[in-house]
């Protein structure tokens, strides 16, 4: 309890209005640098010049008081460049409010407004450019033919919705764009044998003869390298079974780092 004009207050309510006692400052009796610093002085004036006292013990005291000086003078400067940083990024971010930024990614969230913006650096001129975008499985969802582009940067606005134009729910969509360069080649080439077609002619069938040793982007010889359980097997769960063991090649040195949606 505290007394404030006559009247009892308990300490809860000097809390509340921000009257806080301060506890009174211990008394530091330690001894420092400049407290050294006497003693050895001191000790100067009063040695026996006959037979001078050893002073290696203060001088090396001393030593290290100026390299734990040092230390702390080191220590106080990098804290306020920190806070000299932070204060300046704080500042960055404030400028970016109320802005739209770009983010080097190949995937995008759509969210409830149902929009995804971006762009495209195009670093060779292009006769067609195809736009691709799949959802979290793998499925592609919506294609964009943006048509011949030049060097440079090139934006894009999905709407969120399929070929069929339904709106898909929220979530993280991949985005690939692919550049046809006429007289191009990667090499991987499919001659046709044989070409047949259903009876409601909606279906091709094509029977071809693979040049390069594969037709698949992730290094199978074909793109038909898993198989899907029929009859008991089935039963226990479907579970695809890889028909091809070996990769004809390495898509990593093939395509380098360019995103590859499909999953295996």
């Amino acid at each position: 309890m505290n007394e404030f004009n006559g009247f009892k207050v308990s300490d809860s309510v000097f809390e509340q209005l921000s009257f806080k006692t301060e506890p009174a400052k211990k008394e530091n009796k330690s001894l420092g640098q400049a407290d050294f610093l006497q003693l050895l002085i001191t000790q100067l004036k009063n040695q026996d010049p006959l037979s001078p006292m050893d002073n290696t013990a203060f001088v090396a005291q001393l030593a290290q008081f100026s390299t734990v000086q040092g230390v702390e003078d080191l220590n106080s400067n990098f804290i306020s460049m920190n806070n000299s940083l932070k204060s300046n990024q704080a500042i960055q971010a404030s400028a970016l409010v109320g802005h739209t930024v770009f983010v080097d990614t190949p995937t995008a969230r759509l969210n409830n407004a149902g929009e995804i913006l971006g762009s495209i650096t195009i670093d060779k001129a292009t006769d067609d450019t195809l736009l691709n975008i799949f959802d979290s499985n793998g499925v592609l969802v919506r294609q964009e033919l943006l048509g011949r582009q030049d060097p440079g940067e090139l934006r894009f606005a999905w709407d969120g919705r399929n070929e069929a134009g339904e709106s898909q729910p929220p979530g993280l969509y991949h985005i690939e764009a692919l550049g046809l360069i006429e007289g191009a080649t990667s090499g991987l080439v499919q001659i046709v044998r044989e070409m047949r077609i259903d009876d409601d002619q909606d279906t091709v069938w094509l029977r071809v003869d693979v040049q390069g040793g594969a037709s698949c982007h992730v290094g199978y010889r074909s793109c038909f390298y898993r198989a899907v359980p029929v009859g008991d097997a089935a039963k226990t769960g479907i579970t695809l079974a890889f028909t091809e063991t070996e990769k004809v090649f390495d898509p990593q040195k093939v395509y380098g780092d360019a995103p590859n949606p499909t999953r295996i």
